[in-house]
């Protein structure tokens, strides 16, 4: 038994489980891990999965990591796969969509640039909105003990989150002006 932290971050292209000791020098060991598992495909994951399993990965790392695999039945693999494959879909075109605003800000065709910078707020906001439904689905709660794993959304998402809000604003306020 040692004193440890585990952090779960589930990004666009894969979930990072991290286990960090208190302090990280504990029994003659350093507790500092931080794992990547790649969802690319279900291979992939799979892959990155049995070659943790081989290193000899500490069990509670496997754990959660467990809980994201194709043949896991809290099935929240595919529930995040998905949910992430759409986000990631939807942030690129916002991306594009803001490539062409500043285009057509630059061009004497205002109106156009405004509605395209309206454009990426929605892909913005519906990209969020496509990632943030899959925690109203079924969550198969991850457990250590007594205590169970929170999840919440991190830095990026509300940073993602304000930025849509402000371009929904930016080009109401430019339309009136």
């Amino acid at each position: 038994m040692v004193n440890a932290r585990i952090g779960l971050w589930v990004g666009l292209r894969g979930v990072n489980i991290t286990l960090a000791g208190n302090p990280v020098h504990q029994l003659n060991e350093t507790i500092n891990y931080n794992e990547m598992f790649s969802w690319q495909s279900r291979i992939q994951y799979d892959m990155d999965y049995h070659e943790g399993l081989e290193r000899g990965l500490p069990s509670p790392v496997l754990y959660v990591a467990e809980k994201f695999n194709s043949n896991s039945p809290c099935s929240l693999y595919q529930q995040y796969c998905l949910s992430t494959y759409y986000s990631s879909a939807i942030m690129w075109a916002a991306f594009c969509s803001w490539i062409l605003s500043n285009v057509l800000f630059c061009m004497p065709f205002l109106v156009y640039g405004i509605y395209m910078l309206f454009g990426t707020a929605m892909c913005i906001i519906v990209s969020l909105i496509s990632f943030a439904t899959i925690r109203q689905s079924q969550e198969c709660n991850i457990h250590f003990g007594s205590t169970v794993l929170q999840t919440r959304f991190g830095l990026s998402f509300w940073m993602s989150f304000a930025t849509g809000i402000l371009f929904s604003l930016f080009p109401v306020i430019l339309r009136i002006i």
